[in-house]
């Protein structure tokens, strides 16, 4: 399976390079000897418009596709062609980061275009996956194995390409080799399940919601907060007048739903523990024993003194937790909606390849009903379409409700059944295009 990593979009430059013939022999050290190697295409480059990267004057990066060495060649005219076997599935050095340049961008199936190609060996994937890390199939491993060794936070390595090729080429001899039992703490599969720390009895996995409700008989107004809140004494989170269930930790809507857009889960716990981890610079450890021993509140109110409240990106989620199958193709019948998120990573299969063009709409179809998997720009043009209307914005089914409503002319209906012309007009809507574009 071919493992796309986020694009870093930089202006290109012009120049070709030169072939490094004497770095592609088989002397390179293994394994157990001195380490993981990095074999490449580039040698040098000295045209004034190029950007150096690492110890060589080499192109801009356009974007990166990310592949380990059993994915197979970008395509059949890789120079290095002749030291991959098509029949195993495998480099001449299966230690070796193989590093290409294209002198000829690629473009994805779906018009995404990048001009390095960057082979993992897959002595990192399987000491990932014997390792018991989560979601061994997306580019966790590779990911893991740079902020495992080289100290480099994820969210980091995942939108700056440079300072990570840099790495591997001035480092090209001696690159640590990874070990199963490396794989810690969060990075492991099983991590999340283990996550049962209680306050006072109360598990932080039940204590946790969106939106909550003020005391009173009459709760008609849910609130849904603009960054995390901790009341010690608990909220209301259901409307219902006959229940006094309570919640301490509350969540915004959009941090709930961002960190679904990066990993493929709805998980409050994993949303909570990521946002401190990646935006409040707090280690999962630190969050789980403050909440176990009464003190989240004032780390919560400490880390916001410090930082404040930042909106969350599904581009920084650190790992993939779970991948979606999802399709494009025409419908020809109604379905009824099943839930709407939006993605920002690479958490999607499309025709057994990820995602690449983050400007469509996908879905799929479970039990009968349909899922929309919606992109950012979709978002943020239904934000202002909402305004326009005089609505209050809200992640929910209405993105697909008000869709029709406002560019098919089809009002909601009460069964919840979404009619194929709204599905198929979503079909054939792009960022690029405006809502009302998409005829």
């Amino acid at each position: 399976m071919i493992i796309v990593s986020s694009i870093c979009l930089l202006a290109s430059c012009s120049g070709d390079p030169k072939t490094a013939a004497n770095n592609s022999g088989s002397s390179d050290p293994v394994a157990g000897e001195k380490g993981l190697s990095l074999i490449t295409n580039l040698e040098g480059f000295d045209t004034p418009s190029s950007k150096n990267i690492g110890s060589l004057d080499a192109p801009l990066i356009e974007g990166v596709l990310l592949k380990f060495h059993a994915d197979g060649l970008y395509n059949e005219d890789s120079f290095f062609k002749n030291l991959y076997d098509t029949s195993n599935h495998s480099f001449a050095n299966p230690y070796a980061f193989y590093l290409e340049y294209l002198t000829v961008k690629g473009v994805n199936g779906d018009g995404m275009t990048f001009n390095y190609v960057l082979y993992v060996p897959e002595i990192i994937r399987t000491a990932y996956k014997n390792g018991g890390g989560r979601n061994p199939n997306s580019g966790n491993a590779f990911w893991w194995y740079m902020s495992k060794y080289y100290g480099t936070s994820v969210d980091f390595i995942r939108n700056n390409w440079e300072p990570v090729l840099a790495h591997l080429l001035i480092n090209r001899i001696g690159l640590l080799t990874p070990k199963a039992e490396d794989v810690t703490g969060s990075w492991k599969a099983t991590w999340i399940d283990s996550v049962n720390v209680s306050y006072n009895n109360v598990s932080i996995k039940n204590n946790i919601a969106n939106w909550y409700y003020e005391a009173g008989e009459n709760r008609d107004s849910g609130l849904d907060p603009e960054r995390i809140l901790y009341f010690p004494e608990g909220k209301f989170y259901q409307k219902s007048e006959k229940s006094n269930v309570t919640k301490q930790i509350f969540l915004p809507t959009e941090l709930s739903n961002v960190y679904f857009a990066g990993s493929g889960v709805s998980n409050y716990v994993m949303a909570l523990l990521w946002y401190f981890e990646v935006y409040y610079h707090t280690d999962n450890d630190t969050v789980l024993n403050a909440y176990k021993n009464g003190t989240f509140g004032t780390l919560l109110d400490n880390c916001y003194t410090e930082y404040g409240y930042a909106t969350p990106k599904g581009t920084d989620v650190m790992r993939v937790e779970t991948l979606h199958e999802v399709t494009r193709a025409a419908v020809n019948t109604n379905y009824k909606l099943g839930e709407v998120h939006f993605y920002d990573s690479d958490i999607l299969i499309y025709e057994n390849e990820p995602v690449y063009n983050k400007e469509l709409v996908y879905y799929n179809i479970e039990n009968d009903k349909i899922n929309f998997f919606v992109p950012v720009g979709y978002i943020e043009q239904m934000k202002q379409a909402y305004a326009d209307h005089s609505r209050e914005f809200s992640y929910s089914g209405d993105l697909v409700w008000f869709f029709g409503d406002w560019y098919c002319g089809i009002p909601y209906n009460s069964d919840h059944i979404v009619d194929e012309q709204i599905i198929n007009k979503l079909l054939n809507y792009s960022v690029s295009k405006t809502l009302s574009q998409n005829d």
